[in-house]
């Protein structure tokens, strides 16, 4: 703040901030207050937010665990959350409304960010990886890879940009007044 105050240029600002964390929420007051565009981080907990965890076990320090940025980092926001009954909570809540508007959960909390005047940061892993988060598979190189019987036409899990939760991207929000009420609901 001082620095804006000082006249030094400021675009952008990045925060933590995201449905399991609003601790930066003054910080976003402020962005707002002198026009600065707000970089939030945190939106996934750093993958936790999957249909994979919905039920299962809190990850494992002791193992790798690729659907997660890291692993130590995950459970760090799950602690600052409330623990892992907590986000239980919080995943099933967006698995409700990611079913009810048939987006993935992901799309459901970058959404939620938009809708908060933020700009979603979302950790891209190039290649396989990147593409799971979408429920997809991509074989690598410029275009689907030559695996015949997962690249066949009708496979649902092969890489189709035209579905990979276009809702997120369009201009109006798919989330109702019930789904921001829920959402609103899990703040820490």
């Amino acid at each position: 703040l001082a620095a804006i105050q000082a006249g030094v240029p400021v675009a952008a600002v990045q925060i933590p901030f995201s449905i399991a964390d609003r601790s930066f929420a003054e910080t976003l007051a402020v962005a707002r207050q002198y026009n600065l565009k707000v970089l939030a981080r945190g939106g996934l907990m750093g993958g936790v937010i999957s249909e994979k965890y919905v039920g299962a076990a809190c990850p494992d320090t002791t193992k790798p665990d690729a659907d997660l940025d890291d692993v130590a980092l995950a459970l760090d926001a799950i602690n600052d959350y409330g623990g892992w009954d907590k986000v239980q909570q919080l995943l099933r809540t967006v698995q409700s409304i990611a079913g009810k508007h048939g987006v993935t959960m992901q799309a459901v909390a970058l959404r939620w960010q938009i809708d908060q005047g933020t700009f979603p940061l979302v950790p891209m892993r190039w290649g396989p990886m990147a593409w799971r988060q979408f429920g997809k598979f991509y074989a690598g190189g410029t275009s689907l890879g030559q695996d015949k019987e997962r690249n066949a036409p009708g496979n649902d899990a092969v890489v189709d940009m035209d579905e990979v939760d276009w809702q997120l991207f369009q201009v109006d929000s798919f989330l109702d007044v019930d789904d921001v009420n829920a959402l609103n609901s899990l703040a820490a």
